[in-house]
Formats: structure tokens, sequence, C-alpha cells
């Protein structure tokens, strides 16, 4: 097995494994899930783009073609922009909903009884179901 295969199939298991244990120890000692999230993000971005230039998948994506700027955007604005007004649309879309079976329920709208662990796995699934449909 070769560097770039290693690499290739190592790479995301790890981040995943270390930007989530980052996570969960940031946000057990209190730190703002906000700052939380954007260093994360921001650090995983780096890696990508890092491993881009220096293992990329094809060799003939590195060229210059003075898109750099237009990628840019598109990706802040599918993936911050869009997010935002999703999320912002799910919750006044759902809220009541949820707010309606908390009550009817007695339960809460967050399994805050839960474990730490198991409120970021589940939060995770959720994220990820929402993403998976979004796409």
């Amino acid at each position: 097995m070769n560097l770039r295969q290693l690499v290739s199939i190592t790479v995301f298991p790890v981040t995943f494994l270390v930007t989530h244990g980052i996570a969960i120890r940031a946000l057990a000692a209190g730190v703002n899930p906000t700052g939380v999230i954007a260093a994360i993000t921001a650090a995983t971005v780096v890696l990508v783009v890092a491993l881009e230039r220096v293992l990329p998948f094809d060799p003939d994506w590195n060229r210059a073609r003075g898109d750099v700027l237009p990628d840019a955007l598109h990706n802040v604005f599918s993936t911050i922009v869009t997010a935002q007004l999703c999320q912002a649309a799910l919750l006044v879309a759902l809220a009541p909903l949820a707010g309606w079976l908390a009550a009817r329920t007695g339960a809460s709208w967050w399994p805050l009884g839960w474990s730490l662990t198991a409120q970021t796995a589940l939060a995770f699934a959720i994220s990820e179901l929402g993403a998976y449909w979004a796409h």
C-alpha cells in the first residue's frame, strides 16, 4: 500500500474522530458551540485544501484555470448561506410541531438527560440526514 492509498483510506475516519473528540471536550468544558464549530470547520477546510494540493485525487485538477474565486464564492453561498436559510426555514416550520409534541408527551424538545456523547451522535445523525436529504 502506498502513501496515497493510506491517506485516502484513513484521512476521513481520523479527521472525523479527532474533530468530534475535540468538539465533545470543548463543549463539555463550556466553550461556545458556534466557536467550536467554526474552528473545526476552518481547520478541516485547511486540511482538505492542503491534502488536495499535496496528494490530489487527479493532479490535472491542480492546474490554474482562474476559477478559485468563483469556486470559493459558490462554496460560501451553497454551504453557509443556503444552510443558514434552510436551518431558519426548518426552525420556523418545525418549532411549532416540536412544541406541540413536547406539550402532548410531557417531554422536552431535545434529550437533555442523555450523555453529551449520545447527544452529539444524535445531532450528527440529524445534521447528516439533513445534508443527505438536501444533496
